[in-house]
């Protein structure tokens, strides 16, 4: 008689085990993808373009900086970033150069925490052409 009723436990267990496995890898995933302080540092948008985008970062008070590099024949005037205007020349072949907007070109945020693609305009002309604008999408941890 124990072992009938030892056995139904071992079934009980083993059932609900392999459920409450199943919740727990399923809340991880949400917490990872969803809600997760896990921030990936990352800009996106500019393939392609006369300028090139290598690194940016955003402050708590929402001021952004990029760091630009002129991939264009001639030489860029990058003229502003986020709505704010910079005054900004990228020489040709030139190193890569940071630019920083204002303070409140992007939404601001407290340090340490996670923005999430944030939209960041660029405009910028070549020399002698049509300006041109960048749309950006920057994600990465408020410093």
């Amino acid at each position: 008689m124990n072992r009938k009723r030892g056995q139904a436990a071992m079934e009980f267990l083993m059932t609900y085990g392999w459920a409450l496995l199943a919740i727990v890898i399923i809340g991880g995933l949400l917490w990872v993808y969803i809600g997760g302080k896990e921030c990936g540092k990352s800009i996106s948008g500019a393939l392609g373009q006369n300028v090139a985008i290598t690194d940016q970062k955003v402050l708590a008070n929402g001021a952004i900086t990029l760091v630009m590099e002129n991939r264009a024949p001639d030489d860029v005037s990058v003229t502003s970033i986020a709505g704010t205007v910079v005054s900004v020349t990228l020489a040709k072949g030139g190193a890569a150069q940071q630019v920083t907007s204002a303070a409140g070109g992007i939404t601001a945020g407290t340090a340490g925490n996670c923005y999430k693609e944030k939209a960041v305009a660029v405009v910028y002309s070549v020399t002698g052409g049509a300006s041109h604008t960048l749309n950006l999408k920057a994600s990465g941890t408020y410093e």
